[in-house]
C-alpha cells in the first residue's frame, strides 16, 4: 500500500510540475510512427539506421 502511495504521489508531483514537457511527450507519441520507435527501442538495443530503415526516414529525423 505505501509503494502504490508512493507511486501516487510520484505521478501527481510529475503533473503538477512538468506540464509542459508532459505536454510535448504525449503529442510525440500521439504519432503512431514515434510510439513504433519506441516500441522497437523497448523490445531491443537498436542501431539509429534500424530504427529509420523501416520508415523511411533519415537518421536525422530519428535523433
Amino acid at each position: 500500500m505505501v509503494e502504490l502511495f508512493s507511486f501516487i504521489h510520484y505521478v501527481q508531483h510529475m503533473v503538477e510540475h512538468n506540464n509542459d514537457k508532459l505536454d510535448n511527450i504525449f503529442q510525440a507519441l500521439a504519432d503512431p510512427t514515434r510510439r513504433e520507435i519506441v516500441r522497437l527501442i523497448a523490445s531491443n538495443d537498436r542501431a539509429v539506421s534500424e530504427l529509420a530503415a523501416p520508415f523511411d526516414m533519415s537518421l536525422a529525423a530519428i535523433f
